[in-house]
Formats: structure tokens, C-alpha cells, sequence
């Protein structure tokens, strides 16, 4: 399965006009309204998971205002990787969320033990 395919399949409900694949040399955060910039790692559980669950809040919650931005974790370097997420990523399914083209929060990833930070992030940007 390619990256483009997973992503859509993991998708769930959400729209495919709400998240679009991005390369991290096409990612200007400036540029980012309302948003989240996701880290798929396809190879991490944590990571299909951690997506599964944003994109199910963000669907459930109809939230069109909020943009995911998908970067594959395999085409990002250490300069990328320290300029926009501050450090190393693990392959968990790292979120940035982005608000007026600021840095809002980093999460390090979602699972069912803390689906309620995710929650929460929907209702602040939503």
C-alpha cells in the first residue's frame, strides 16, 4: 500500500478536502490558519492510531476549519525535524497544532488513554 493510500484509508470520515500529503520542504507553518501538522510514520502502530483518532474527532466534531497537514516521517530530516518539533521524533504520531501560523502544542501522539488532550485541542481550534 502506498503512503497516499494509507492515508486515505486511515482517513476514516473525514474529507479528503480536510487533510492533504505534504513534503516538509512545501511546509511554511506562516501559512497555516487553523491546523495540524501530523507526522505518519507508516511502519508505527502508535502512529496509524494516533491518526485514526484525530481524524475520527475531527470528523465526528465536523471541524472543516481545521486542516490536517500530513508529513511522512520518512522524508523528514534533522534539521526539519529540530526546527518544527524542537528535537528527534519518535514515530508516535507527533501533532503540532497551529493557530494564526504559531506554534500552539505538540503532542507527542493519541491512544485511548489520552483521547481527552485530543478532545480538547478540537474544541479550542474548532
Amino acid at each position: 500500500m502506498s503512503f497516499e493510500q494509507s492515508i486515505k484509508k486511515y482517513s476514516g470520515k473525514l474529507p479528503e478536502a480536510q487533510f492533504r500529503i505534504i513534503s516538509p520542504d512545501d511546509f511554511e507553518i506562516s501559512t497555516v490558519n487553523r491546523g495540524v501538522l501530523f507526522v505518519f510514520a507508516a511502519w508505527s502502530g502508535p502512529a496509524v492510531v494516533s491518526y485514526q483518532l484525530l481524524c475520527h474527532e475531527l470528523a465526528q466534531t465536523q471541524t472543516a476549519t481545521i486542516s490536517v497537514l500530513v508529513v511522512d516521517i520518512d522524508f523528514i530530516d534533522q534539521e526539519f525535524s529540530s526546527r518544527v518539533f524542537g528535537g528527534a521524533l519518535g514515530g508516535w504520531g507527533e501533532a503540532l497544532w497551529i493557530k494564526d501560523g504559531q506554534p500552539a502544542h505538540l503532542d507527542k501522539g493519541y491512544a485511548l488513554e489520552n483521547v481527552a488532550v485530543l478532545k480538547a485541542r478540537v474544541r479550542e481550534f474548532g
